[in-house]
């Protein structure tokens, strides 16, 4: 249902005019919306909302307010930035930063990474997901944030050359309970971790293991834990059993410490974990924006195709 003009998808929400739909995932979807001002002034955005299904529904309805709430708090190159929440015709829309690029799910689904390349987008995801676990209230205090779904779809590539976390509405302080979503396993449960399937509490070590996953995979072409179903999936996951990968050796170290089953044995902290991927990329050719730059413009152009 991708139309603007089927039922119950909204044309216009407050000031913002609708142009196109851009996604869905399985609470809410997004499109690009456009805003006008004096002048001749007109700015792109993005807005999220609730589907259909969900909207009207109090729990999800808070979930989204909540997550413009944290969003609004959070300022970081490698986060896509939210700037607004309206309501209007009784629904929800959070306003967030418009990304002209990719997700890397949709990129290397068939067409494989340069390492150099992989790991700058790694070194960037890991500058987005540091901020948001070491993230203070206004009196100086950690407020345990966890991002719980790092996946390659939620890794945006910019046309320019820029990596940025999407879904933020998904962290929530580690020691806050999680009402709104009981019914719901949050995040996509290849790249959940042993204790998030076993809903033990959760830590910054949590997402070290969707790192890892998302490593592991655009280094192989392959998941770590895939079963031939979701239930034996989620089984590999919770014996967290390290299977036969092709990895290079020096990332080998990196992505078992990430899949450890025990969040107490993977690295201490993700400055940690960014310091040894950091380390490894000295033994690989340098990478930065303009080497990603170039690498998406070909890989664009071959899954266009």
């Amino acid at each position: 249902m991708h139309e603007l003009d089927e039922a119950k998808q909204p044309t216009q929400l407050g000031p913002y005019r609708i142009l196109r739909f851009l996604g869905r995932g399985g609470i809410a979807e997004v499109y690009e919306a456009v805003i006008f001002g004096a002048s001749g002034f007109e700015k792109h955005v993005a807005l999220k909302v609730l589907r259909p299904q969900w909207r009207g529904d109090a729990r999800m309805e808070r979930a989204l307010i909540e997550e413009a709430k944290l969003g609004a708090r959070l300022s970081h190159r490698n986060l896509v930035g939210v700037h607004q929440l309206g309501v209007d015709q009784g629904i929800y829309y959070l306003c967030m930063d418009l990304i002209h690029g990719w997700n890397l799910r949709s990129l290397t689904r068939e067409v494989r990474s340069p390492i150099p390349v992989i790991l700058h987008i790694a070194d960037e995801m890991l500058a987005g997901l540091q901020y948001i676990h070491e993230f203070e209230d206004s009196a100086g205090r950690p407020l345990g944030l966890v991002h719980r779904d790092v996946t390659p779809s939620n890794i945006l590539c910019t046309k320019e050359g820029g990596v940025c976390l999407s879904d933020l509405g998904i962290a929530k302080p580690t020691k806050e309970l999680d009402k709104t979503w009981n019914r719901f396993l949050k995040g996509k449960y290849a790249y959940m971790s042993p204790e998030q399937l076993g809903s033990q509490e959760i830590s910054s070590a949590a997402d070290q293991w969707g790192f890892g996953v998302t490593l592991a995979e655009l280094l192989s072409g392959v998941r770590p834990f895939d079963g031939a179903t979701a239930i034996e999936t989620m089984e590999k996951i919770r014996q967290a059993d390290f299977p036969k990968l092709k990895l290079p050796r020096k990332l080998r170290p990196i992505v078992r410490t990430c899949l450890e089953k025990e969040p107490s044995q993977r690295f201490a902290s993700t400055a940690l974990l960014r310091d040894a991927i950091s380390e490894a990329r000295g033994h690989w050719p340098p990478c930065d924006s303009r080497g990603l730059k170039a690498w998406l413009a070909e890989a664009s152009a071959a899954v266009s195709k």
